[in-house]
C-alpha cells in the first residue's frame, strides 16, 4: 500500500464541444495483494486512486448565479474530483533482493466529480491503467518501504448524473503523474 502527492488531470469536452477540464495538484494512493508467479515477478489484484479539489473550467455551473438575500452572486467552479481503477498489476523486480522494481496494471476505471456548488454528482466509467517504476529497501525480514514514480490514465469516459440515467454530454480523459510512498509486506 502507498500513496503520495500527483498532478492530476481530467482533461475533455462539455456537451456544446467547448472545453472542460479539472487540472491540479492532488493525492493518490493504491492497495495491492497479491504474490510471486515466480522470483522477481508479482501478481496482484489492486484498487488505486487519484484526487483533487479544483476549479471544473467548462462545468456546468460554470457561469450559474446563486441570489441570497436579495445579493446575487457567481456560483462556485470548485468541484472535488478523481478516478480510479479496480483491475491486476504484474510487477517485476530484476533482481528481487536489490530492490528496483518496474511495472503496470490495468483494469476497469471511474471518473467521479462533485460540484461544490450544489453538492451535485457525476460519475463515469472507463478503461484504465498504469505503469511505475521504483525501490524498494529492506527494513526487516518480510518489510520494505519504498518510492515510486507513477502514471495513471484511462480512456475517454461520458460522464453521467449519479443515478445513472442522464447523459450530460460531458466527456473527460484522466491522466495523474506522482510520486508515492509504499510499504511492502512480502
Amino acid at each position: 500500500m502507498g500513496g503520495g502527492p500527483s498532478l492530476i488531470v481530467l482533461d475533455g469536452h462539455g456537451p456544446s464541444g467547448s472545453d472542460a477540464y479539472l487540472r491540479g495538484a492532488g493525492s493518490g494512493g493504491f492497495l495491492t495483494i497479491g504474490g510471486a508467479l515466480a522470483p522477481g515477478l508479482v501478481l496482484a489484484g489492486t484498487l488505486q486512486g487519484n484526487g483533487l479539489e479544483a476549479d471544473f473550467k467548462g462545468g456546468p455551473l460554470e457561469d450559474a448565479t446563486l441570489t441570497v438575500n436579495s445579493q446575487t452572486r457567481s456560483a462556485s467552479r470548485k468541484a472535488t474530483g478523481g478516478f480510479g481503477m479496480v483491475g491486476v498489476l504484474v510487477d517485476w523486480y530484476p533482481k528481487p533482493r536489490a530492490g528496483w522494481h518496474a511495472g503496470l496494471g490495468t483494469g476497469v476505471g471511474v471518473i467521479a466529480l462533485k460540484q461544490a456548488a450544489d453538492d451535485s454528482k457525476l460519475a463515469g466509467l472507463d478503461l484504465a491503467g498504469s505503469v511505475f517504476g521504483g525501490y524498494d529497501w529492506s527494513i526487516g525480514h518480510d518489510w520494505s518501504l519504498g518510492l515510486q514514480l507513477t502514471a495513471s490514465g484511462g480512456t475517454q469516459a461520458k460522464i453521467k448524473t449519479d443515478d445513472g440515467d442522464h447523459d450530460t454530454g460531458y466527456r473527460l480523459t484522466p491522466l495523474s503523474i506522482g510520486v508515492q510512498a509504499s510499504v511492502l509486506y512480502f
